[in-house]
């Protein structure tokens, strides 16, 4: 009965995780500065070598990957929510 229970727990902790990992907008910039919306995103770097970028996150929970070039300075500016 208890293995039932914590597989239950596993089950409902997955779900909650997954499930607003799947409800974020997530979308690359396309230029600098870049923005976010109100709502949690999902925000990666410009593509290309050498760009940098200037990353504005807004309200609600973010993740913003600025690794994908060496080649550049990014700066990510957090907001309201957990950036």
């Amino acid at each position: 009965m208890r293995r039932v229970l914590l597989l239950l727990a596993m089950v409902a902790l997955l779900v909650g995780v997954f499930a607003s990992a799947a409800l974020a907008l997530s979308f690359d910039c396309s230029d600098s500065p870049c923005y976010g919306t109100r709502d949690g995103n999902i925000i990666d770097e410009q593509t290309g070598e050498g760009l940098a970028d200037h990353i504005f996150s807004l309200k609600g929970a973010d993740y913003i990957d600025a690794s994908d070039n060496s080649g550049d300075v990014d700066e990510v500016f957090g907001n309201q929510g957990a950036d």
